[in-house]
């Protein structure tokens, strides 16, 4: 069959086929350029705020979008990723008003804005100010017995703290974290973490955000009961001498037993300050 005969053949068929192809492919391309609009909502929010002052409030808090969009991939977009980010880069302290524009709008690329309602957003602006607080220890508990408790020492005793004006204003004094008084060591500092007053508030000064306190005070005497046995004997001692020399003494202070007369009395090593002021020896039943 000659190429000429080949083109000939069926044209009327070939012709239809071409006619359909054609068709649907208009069909086709005017669905892609189709398009349709929709609503959302989406959230607001702020960017190049500037260092000296503080967001305190705004409205509304998100906005009522159109959107046109393709027919055709209405349903293949993710809506909830769009949102509003408002520049605050020339703000001043007070109430503002800012334009929401268009272009503030954060969307995929084949999606466009139509109407943005309300198209402003209100917002209020606080400067960021700084002043000197006294710092107050927490204290709960009471110091142990042994211990004449005078009072204490804190460093630093004010710290530097940072928010805006209205969050200032009513605070006279920070606290520390609680500490228990029970739990007093006599010479040895204890760190305590500030704890800011408002989320709004923060520790400028100590940088570390801890205060020193040193507790004023003396040990007192206190008395002690050792038990030991020494060969066949039950050895019983009291210690006298203040509690961080007296508090971990045991029976190995006991080092054995010396005759005096008719006497066993025990001989003990004990730390300076420290006196055996009462013993008792038994010897065991067997």
């Amino acid at each position: 069959m000659s190429y000429r005969k080949f083109l000939v053949k069926n044209l009327p068929l070939k012709f239809l086929s071409l006619l359909l192809a054609f068709l649907l492919w208009i069909m086709v391309s005017g669905e892609k350029r189709q398009t349709v609009e929709i609503m959302v909502r989406a959230p607001v929010g702020f960017q190049n705020l500037p260092k000296n002052l503080e967001l305190v409030s705004f409205s509304p808090k998100e906005v009522s979008i159109r959107l046109k969009v393709q027919k055709n991939m209405m349903f293949s977009q993710d809506y909830r990723s769009i949102s509003v980010m408002v520049d605050l880069s020339g703000a001043r302290e007070g109430e503002e008003v800012f334009p929401i524009k268009k272009d503030m709008v954060i969307l995929p690329e084949t999606v466009q804005v139509v109407k943005i309602t309300p198209s402003y957003v209100r917002v209020k602006l606080e400067a960021v100010v700084q002043r000197r607080v006294k710092i107050k220890p927490v204290f709960i508990g009471n110091p142990p017995p042994w211990f004449d408790f005078k009072g204490y020492r804190i460093e630093p005793p004010q710290a530097v703290v940072s928010g805006t004006r209205s969050a200032l204003s009513r605070i006279k004094v920070i606290y520390t974290e609680p500490f228990n008084l029970k739990d007093i060591v006599p010479g040895k500092p204890v760190t305590l973490k500030i704890i800011p007053p408002k989320e709004a508030v923060s520790i400028v000064s100590p940088q570390d955000g801890t205060v020193t306190v040193l507790f004023e005070g003396r040990e007192k005497p206190e008395k002690r009961t050792i038990k030991a046995t020494v060969g066949s004997y039950r050895v019983v001692v009291v210690v006298e001498g203040f509690h961080s020399r007296v508090a971990g003494l045991g029976p190995e202070v006991v080092k054995g037993l010396v005759k005096k007369g008719s006497r066993l009395i025990p001989r003990v090593e004990l730390p300076p300050g420290v006196k055996m002021v009462y013993y008792k020896v038994k010897k065991e039943k067997k």
